[in-house]
């Protein structure tokens, strides 16, 4: 059952630290237009990225309190549609799930376990949800529990050999948005796959210094997250081939996002930089939101720690200051809405201008009402 601890809720593409977003990847039909924000800069490639996350698989020991996303486009999502959501009046989602586009609608999706999802599609303008198809978002890892397998190390029709992985723990598998190949982390080496011909084309070790969270395959990028039981997560980024690119080590109450023309954005530090990744080389120019105003005395407020059940008027101070100014931001996962951006968390829909990064406007998320012995995902 998924909890909130310090961490994104499940079936998200958020980084741990808070409750919420997800992210998710462009199918291949009608590409909305480009973001203005890099469309001039020599990093921003069209061809590239992607976003997500995945409930935790521990990798070198650690137990991880993070969560899962999705992943696919038309072709890719072949053989893993799933029926629409389940309704409920008025509509609302469990929880943001995985955030982004297929074709051109905004979703929320979260996978089942099985390799199944259930979707909502997301009125910008309102934050209101309606069931859809359930299917994968394009380039967006999702969780599989091992013991859901058809065989043994076999998902569906692809297979893979041993590699010392834990099978204590579910694994991840994430289509390319191009349809034509898949990526399978199970907890000891990432194998790609042609899936015309379902035979590995290439395969290496992910390492990660900390526990497994996440896994994205866009443009030519394959992306793992990892993150900590304390406040610390990353996302380090390989080629197809297996070779190490780059990291970014600020993703703690992050998240990864997917543009509708294929790239990947990493939002890190409760949103306090965003960077548009080039598709070959997974870097990009990093940019900086404005800094929000200074907080009241002794209050952090991205502090995960913060308990909204404390009465005491300086933490509810802290809480409110939190709630204005960074409460759509921690964690959030931003893909490109028009020329500018658009960031879901747990509770908010953000859209931010695409050049300055201002805040443009943002409208509450419908998230179903959580039971009242249920986690707080404030």
């Amino acid at each position: 059952m998924c909890v909130a601890m310090a961490v994104a809720a499940c079936g998200s593409n958020a980084a741990p630290g808070a409750p919420a977003g997800a992210g998710s990847g462009p199918a291949n039909t009608a590409p909305a237009p480009p973001i203005a924000v890099d469309a001039h800069s020599p990093d921003a490639s069209a061809g590239s990225a992607v976003q997500g996350g995945g409930r935790p698989v521990a990798r070198d020991g650690g137990a991880a309190p993070a969560d899962a996303g999705s992943a696919s486009g038309d072709r890719a999502a072949a053989g893993a549609r799933g029926t629409p959501a389940a309704a409920s009046d008025p509509p609302c989602v469990p929880s943001l799930g995985a955030f982004g586009y297929i074709g051109r609608e905004l979703v929320s999706c979260h996978p089942d376990g099985g390799g199944g999802h259930a979707c909502w599609t997301i009125d910008k303008a309102t934050g209101k949800v309606r069931p859809r198809r359930g299917e994968p978002l394009p380039g967006v890892g999702f969780y599989v529990d091992r013991d859901r397998l058809g065989k043994p190390r076999c998902f569906q029709d692809l297979c893979w050999p041993t590699s010392g992985e834990d099978t204590s723990v579910p694994l991840f598998v994430a289509y390319h948005p191009d349809g034509a190949r898949a990526a399978i982390d199970d907890g000891g080496r990432v194998f790609v796959f042609d899936r015309a011909s379902k035979t590995i084309v290439s395969s290496f070790v992910a390492r990660l210094p900390n526990s497994l969270m996440g896994l994205w395959f866009v443009g030519d990028l394959i992306l793992v997250a990892g993150t900590d039981a304390g406040p610390y997560a990353e996302v380090e980024v390989y080629s197809a081939r297996g070779k190490h690119l780059t990291e970014y080590d600020e993703f703690f109450q992050g998240g990864l996002g997917i543009t509708s023309d294929g790239r990947a954005i990493i939002a890190e530090a409760a949103s306090d930089t965003i960077t548009v990744l080039n598709g070959k080389t997974g870097k990009g120019k990093k940019r900086k939101r404005r800094a929000p105003p200074r907080p009241p005395a002794d209050c952090d407020p991205i502090d995960p720690s913060l308990d909204p059940s404390d009465r005491d008027p300086r933490r509810q101070a802290c809480l409110a200051f939190r709630a204005r100014h960074y409460g759509p931001y921690i964690s959030a996962v931003f893909v490109d809405s028009g020329r500018d951006f658009i960031g879901g968390t747990h509770d908010w829909l953000v859209v931010i201008d695409g050049r300055t990064l201002a805040e443009k406007s943002r409208v509450r998320l419908a998230v179903c009402p959580r039971p009242p012995d249920g986690p707080e995902l404030r």
